[in-house]
């Protein structure tokens, strides 16, 4: 079963390498074929031209019957797809415009597409490059008298924080004189 596979294989792509010579003979085949039906129909008694009519007929369409052969003999695919490459090809190389358009829209995306996953791998996919890394919090403080602005905790703030043994995910908001500290992100508890 293995080797007739292989060696289906090796038929298809020797025909691939030989197809001028194969159509050359299948056309040859098939005109034998009808020579020789139209002879038997002379035989039986009718009239050459109708012999050959009635040939025709009973052989079919003799461009399907080629065109079904070489699906056969040769992989049909993969010479579609290398027809349309061709094609695509000479067409991109007759207007260079867009070829050139094209060529660049497709760069500018692939180069947009790479930077942004490189960003979103390295700041959100890998973990940060600390022990414990999930554990991390950050403390922002938000001065309601400065216009909102927030900037992160002082060090005496966060060393307070730090040394109170409640979990970081249960301690509530602190608020005194219009300035509240608020938890972003929290400590899972152990």
């Amino acid at each position: 079963m293995v080797r007739a596979f292989f060696n289906e294989l090796w038929l298809r792509i020797k025909s691939l390498l030989n197809r001028k010579q194969l159509d050359r003979d299948l056309q040859d085949e098939l005109v034998h074929h009808l020579d020789m039906r139209a002879q038997h129909n002379r035989a039986a008694g009718m009239h050459a031209d109708e012999a050959r009519y009635a040939a025709r007929r009973t052989l079919g369409n003799l461009t399907l019957v080629r065109e079904t052969s070489r699906e056969i003999w040769t992989f049909a695919s993969l010479e579609a797809l290398w027809q349309d490459v061709r094609f695509g090809a000479r067409l991109l190389a007759r207007s260079s415009g867009f070829t050139v358009t094209a060529v660049l829209t497709l760069a500018l995306g692939i180069g947009a597409n790479t930077a942004i996953f490189s960003y979103i791998d390295a700041f959100v996919i890998k973990p940060l490059p600390y022990p414990h890394a999930d554990r991390l919090a950050m403390f922002l403080s938000h001065d309601k008298k400065k216009d909102g602005h927030r900037n992160t905790s002082p060090p005496p703030r966060l060393s307070s924080i730090s040394r109170s043994r409640t979990p970081r995910s249960s301690k509530p908001p602190y608020g005194r004189g219009g300035i509240s500290i608020s938890l972003v992100m929290g400590l899972p508890r152990s």
